[in-house]
């Protein structure tokens, strides 16, 4: 539904959606949805919002808001500039609840429209165990950064995905650049797909790999919740079968820097779907990792310079995280 207050043209085209409902997940102990706004202009050019709110639908009290400069790094153009895509990323502190329902608010020339209405999920997301051994392992990420993982969007049978909303890229952080490190299952599971016909190019510009051998070597997981776990970028020799059973901890393969890969790394990500393009990347617990570090950015954190000490401290069932990004982390 949408809410008009006013008359001026172009808000009375605009529709708001939100596609697939953001699920609560705790990162470095904060509580977060994380998810996208969809806003199109119908028969007209595109919006231009200076004020985006979103709204919690029971109590009309405004939990988010972005303008000026905040609005403009959350926005972005997709199709021919006649839509707009809003990523959000609500934190929530430990006092305050999610809100069963959500609504949106854009404001154009001062007229404001309400919609995008999505019902928050509160899954119990997968515990995994670790991907790799020892360390220090940097875990590479930004959720704002424009052609990062997170703002990956695929269009894909008429409809727009993002695999890679929850995704890591695991740098070794150590003195050394990884390659070949061991490769772990992170829980017992299925092999759903495996491929392992791609040698490493070295001195290839990844921007010449076709989008299809984007991924690289790769392994996908079957999850006993029915999610996939994702590996990609591994080294050839993956000692994997379709359909074959592994054990969490099991090694299914080794670091490498196949496909779309500037230096050797892991990417992971969890996703509700076996496809590498048409499908949700979903959030995960991670336990069995200490943190110990950080990195200034995710620049620094894929290149292997220095990174900042912190005092240690455990990810855990218990606590339910995921890394924050850029952290250094040592798995058991």
């Amino acid at each position: 539904m949408i809410l008009l207050s006013g008359a001026a043209p172009i808000p009375q085209r605009a529709i708001l959606t939100v596609p697939h409902a953001p699920r609560a997940v705790v990162i470095d102990g904060r509580r977060q949805l994380r998810y996208e706004l969809y806003i199109s202009n119908r028969g007209g050019s595109g919006p231009s919002p200076t004020r985006i709110e979103a709204i919690d639908a029971a109590s009309g009290a405004v939990i988010g808001a972005l303008a000026g400069e905040a609005l403009r790094r959350s926005v972005a153009t997709v199709g021919h500039g006649d839509a707009l895509v809003v990523y959000w990323q609500l934190e929530f502190p430990p006092a305050r609840p999610v809100p069963a329902r959500l609504r949106h608010r854009v404001v154009v020339d001062g007229v404001s429209v309400d919609g995008g209405d999505t019902a928050p999920l509160r899954p119990a997301l997968p515990q995994l165990g670790s991907p790799l051994r020892g360390g220090p392992w940097a875990a590479a990420y930004d959720p704002g950064l424009a052609r990062g993982h997170r703002r990956a969007i695929y269009a894909t049978g008429g409809a727009a995905h993002i695999p890679g909303r929850y995704a890591i890229d695991w740098f070794y952080a150590g003195g050394n650049d990884g390659r070949g490190a061991e490769v772990l299952a992170v829980a017992d599971a299925t092999v759903a797909a495996v491929r392992d016909d791609m040698e490493e190019a070295a001195g290839v510009s990844v921007q010449s790999i076709p989008l299809a051998d984007g991924t690289g070597n790769f392994v996908a997981l079957h999850l006993a919740d029915g999610s996939f776990a994702v590996y990609e970028h591994l080294a050839r020799g993956i000692p994997l079968r379709v359909g074959q059973r592994v054990a969490r901890g099991q090694v299914i393969g080794h670091v490498g820097a196949t496909g779309h890969a500037s230096r050797p790394h892991l990417h992971f990500h969890v996703a509700d779907g076996l496809s590498s393009l048409a499908s949700e990347g979903l959030p995960f617990r991670l336990t069995g990792a200490t943190i110990i570090g950080r990195y200034a950015d995710v620049f620094a954190a894929s290149s292997g310079g220095s990174w900042t000490e912190l005092r240690p401290y455990r990810l855990s069932a218990r606590t339910g995280d995921m890394p924050a990004p850029n952290v250094v982390v040592r798995f058991d």
